[in-house]
This record gives structure tokens, C-alpha cells and sequence, in this order.
């Protein structure tokens, strides 16, 4: 299942899907994003978080600050250290939710 989430990272709201794996958790999580400007959406071609998700992880997929469907300004302006927080972020975000083991949790990019 793949719901439709949201985190703050630097003052922004990011934006992305959480994908759920089937049976009870906590699961191991991973946080998956394309490389610098690339959005979620980079992954439909691929569609590497299902496979995660199919493996039991739950996966978060998201668009970096500035970028998709983030927010932040100047759009599209691709800062490395923001984007670093983000991750940073992100892996905070999973680290709550009751479904997932925080003690597992792994990054996965572009």
C-alpha cells in the first residue's frame, strides 16, 4: 500500500509516499530518493521502493526540498547540505512510526 506523507525538513514541508509492506510490523525501513533535482516520481520506470516493499521494508520515497512537490525556494535549486538534513530528516520521520524497527533503517539513492 502506498500512502501519500509529509515531514518537515529545514523549515520546509517535504513531501513523498510511505510504502507499507504486507504483514505486522515493526519492519526494517529504508529511505529511497533520486540524486540531486530527481523527484519520486523518478522511479516509475523502475520502481525500486515497491521492491523494497515487497521484501517487507517499509520505504519512504520523497522529493527533496526545493524540488517536486516540496517545498522551499528558489525552486529547484539543489543545495548538497539541505539535502543531507532531508535524509536526515526523513530518517527521523520512519524512526516514529510505530510500524517501523528503528533500529533498521537504511538509506538507498540515486
Amino acid at each position: 500500500m502506498k500512502q501519500d506523507v509529509e515531514f518537515t525538513s529545514e523549515g520546509a514541508t517535504l513531501r513523498g509516499w510511505l510504502y507499507v509492506p504486507d504483514g505486522d510490523g515493526p519492519h526494517p525501513a529504508v529511505v529511497v530518493t533520486g540524486g540531486f533535482g530527481g523527484v519520486k516520481e523518478v522511479f516509475r520506470h523502475h520502481d525500486y521502493p515497491q521492491v523494497f516493499a515487497e521484501a517487507g521494508f517499509m520505504v519512504l520515497n520523497y522529493d527533496h526540498i526545493n524540488c517536486g512537490t516540496s517545498d522551499g525556494l528558489p525552486r529547484r535549486e539543489l543545495d548538497p547540505v539541505k539535502q543531507q538534513r532531508g535524509y536526515k530528516d526523513a530518517i527521523t520521520f520512519l524512526a516514529g512510526h510505530p510500524d517501523v524497527d528503528a533500529e533498521r533503517i537504511g538509506i538507498w539513492g540515486t
